[in-house]
């Protein structure tokens, strides 16, 4: 990308696009910083817990009102209310978490 050397940014860019869950340059993309470390093994781990939970709320026979269901934290969906509710994030912006995050691991 240097002096026209190198791929088409299109390529970089769908490169970035396509970085495994749990990378940070997903959680910067998608303006969440604790969805840092969120990996495949991590979601499902979520899912299971919140299906089991169903499960176990629907299949017991409650002589009261059965409890409600305590969904795992998932930083992605608090992060899309936020994209719908806003424009894009901002090159200032993603500059301060990339420096933000730089600090913080000592670099």
């Amino acid at each position: 990308m240097i002096a026209g050397d190198g791929p088409p940014p299109s390529l970089v860019l769908e490169y970035i696009r396509w970085f495994p869950p749990g990378s940070a340059c997903e959680a910067i993309r998608h303006d969440a910083e604790d969805m840092l470390g969120w990996d495949i093994s991590a979601r499902l781990l979520a899912n299971i817990s919140d299906w089991s939970q169903a499960t176990m709320i629907v299949s017991a026979q409650w002589k009261k009102k059965a409890p409600e269901l305590q969904r795992e934290i998932r930083p992605w969906v608090e992060a899309k209310k936020r994209r719908q509710n806003s424009e894009g994030i901002s090159i200032t912006r993603l500059h301060q978490i990339f420096t933000a995050k730089a600090a913080q691991q000592g670099g």
